[in-house]
């Protein structure tokens, strides 16, 4: 009986801890990536539709939202026939972006987020009729996630 109790004894809190699995929960990553309509410096040209004709006479927000653990990279490329035609950033107003030199090889300009950030950038666009592409790199992808042209030109009251 002494030893049915020992046995008993020994084989309980192995029968229970064999049964107890741990807890493994590891938090869920927060990569979601929003662009607003509209960012502090106006209409937010990331949120526009492929295609988009602006007005270059104004004023444009870059921006995104970004949770915690989410990148953005955006890759713009100059399209223009023009080397008139480009696009400029207001320094003093950036908010969040790391921003490459103009490449005038690739006709290109990389943009980077900070992680975890409410970036925005005001964009404005020379008043010589241009087109871009803008690549967008979520998450750390390799390959676009999406793109989008956009055509600048002045428009006749």
């Amino acid at each position: 009986m002494k030893s049915n109790l020992l046995i008993l004894a020994i084989l309980t809190p192995i029968l229970i801890f064999t049964q107890c699995k741990k807890s493994e929960t590891t938090p869920e990553k927060q990569t979601s990536i929003t662009y607003p309509v509209t960012g502090i410096f106006g209409n937010n040209i990331l949120n526009m539709a492929d295609s988009t004709v602006i007005n270059p006479q104004l004023e444009f927000s870059f921006a995104a939202n970004l949770q915690t653990d989410a990148t953005l990279k955006i890759i713009m490329t100059n399209l223009s026939s023009s080397s008139k035609a480009s696009w400029f950033f207001i320094s003093a107003s950036n908010q969040n972006w790391n921003i490459s030199d103009y490449d005038t090889t690739l006709n290109q300009q990389t943009f980077s987020s900070n992680k975890g950030s409410s970036l925005d950038l005001s964009m404005v666009f020379s008043d010589v009729s241009g087109e871009c592409k803008i690549d967008f790199y979520e998450n750390n992808s390799q390959s676009p996630t999406k793109s989008r042209y956009l055509k600048w030109q002045v428009f006749k009251k």
